[in-house]
């Protein structure tokens, strides 16, 4: 049986493994979508990244990024069904989308899940105190990570709190080699330092739930 999700997309949405976004529901097919999710008790959705001109066709499906977050939301039984709604959603992993089914009123999306390559140990912990770093500076020291913060979480939340631009984000954040992604993070680091002097430049950016 192939996996299936219904398929929510914005121009801004890369929703990474362990991210908490709280998202705003309020279009009619968005809500259709979450009465049929509660009507078969559903509680995924995958949450895909708006390709290309999508302004051009926003509410006819445009094209959407293959390699999405899939992210798990609980509908509360309060929802009415008609009325908009925000919603806590969880990242339970990345997903490469293999078609988007459109019959119904809202898409739904077939997709696989994703595995990541890990990095070697000793690798991984020289880059995971360069990440750790780079958030203490941006936090201006008052960053409170836990011990726990894997390598891959660690690259997620800084290379979407980066000011760069979202097509840049999205060749980060589809990356499963790990190691890459935190190589290619600290480079995007290096090369705004270089370009403005400080890091104070990254501390404009308020997109991202979990600096914030």
């Amino acid at each position: 049986m192939k996996n299936k999700a219904p398929l929510f997309a914005l121009p801004n949405l890369l929703l990474y493994p362990g991210a908490k976004l709280p998202i705003f529901f309020s279009e009619p097919r968005h809500l259709a979508m979450l009465r049929d999710m509660q009507a078969k008790e559903g509680t995924l959705l995958a949450c895909a990244l708006l390709k290309g001109d999508w302004e051009e066709d926003y509410f006819d499906n445009p094209e959407v990024h293959p390699i999405a977050g899939l992210a798990r939301f609980k509908i509360p039984s309060s929802f009415s069904g008609d009325d908009s709604i925000q919603l806590l959603g969880i990242g339970e992993g990345r997903i490469r989308i293999q078609q988007i089914l459109k019959e119904g009123p809202f898409p739904e999306a077939e997709f696989e899940l994703l595995q990541e390559t890990e990095a070697p140990e000793g690798v991984s912990a020289s880059l995971r105190r360069e990440l750790l770093q780079a958030i203490s500076t941006l936090a201006d020291g008052q960053a409170m990570v836990d011990d726990s913060a894997t390598l891959s979480w660690l690259s997620d939340i800084l290379s979407l709190a980066m000011p760069i631009s979202i097509e840049r984000k999205y060749e980060i954040f589809a990356m499963l080699d790990v190691q890459k992604r935190a190589e290619s993070t600290i480079a995007e680091i290096a090369k705004l330092k270089k370009e403005h002097s400080s890091f104070s430049i990254l501390t404009d950016n308020k997109t991202n739930p979990d600096l914030n």
